[in-house]
């Protein structure tokens, strides 16, 4: 910026290396501490935080790639990030200890495209059990997804068609 307005940028300078795959996905979430952490998902199934030398670290490769079209999701929920894509089991971080990297998320989650939270709940909706499907954890507890049990459900919307997101609130 300038006084009374903007000029032009004089160029463009790398921010990072590039990544091992196309990006599909991504989020910055702020840990207990303080401390940002950027996590990627690309194409082929992996998973990458930049660190602050603008390096790419896997925190997990390997996992089933988005569908064309498809992307990672992935939902902040403190002390955690859930990373979920149509194709794969939901896999989760620790953001205090992110180099033990992403693992399947216990519970039996269903597999979602879409996720976000409300409230003290993180929300799974067009799963792999019904488009129209939306499920939910128990209070704060992201390893209990068995509708009926201790806060956790289901709701099946008869009409509409597939879920195509949710707004976290």
């Amino acid at each position: 910026p300038k006084a009374n307005g903007y000029r032009p940028i004089a160029s463009l300078v790398p921010f990072s290396e590039p990544l091992p795959g196309v990006p599909v996905g991504g989020v910055s979430s702020r840990d207990a501490s303080g401390v940002f952490h950027t996590f990627v998902g690309t194409n082929d199934g992996g998973i990458y935080e930049i660190t602050s030398d603008g390096s790419w670290v896997a925190r997990g490769t390997g996992f089933s790639a988005p569908s064309d079209g498809g992307r990672w999701v992935f939902i902040p929920f403190t002390p955690f990030v859930i990373a979920i894509n149509a194709n794969q089991d939901p896999l989760f971080i620790k953001t205090n200890d992110t180099s033990a990297g992403f693992v399947v998320l216990p519970g039996n989650p269903p597999r979602a495209a879409y996720g976000w939270v409300a409230g003290d709940r993180v929300m799974l909706a067009n799963l792999d059990e019904g488009s129209n499907h939306v499920r939910w954890c128990s209070p704060n507890n992201i390893e209990q997804w068995e509708p009926g049990i201790a806060g956790a459900d289901v709701n099946i919307f008869p009409t509409g068609g597939a879920i195509q997101g949710g707004v976290a609130f």
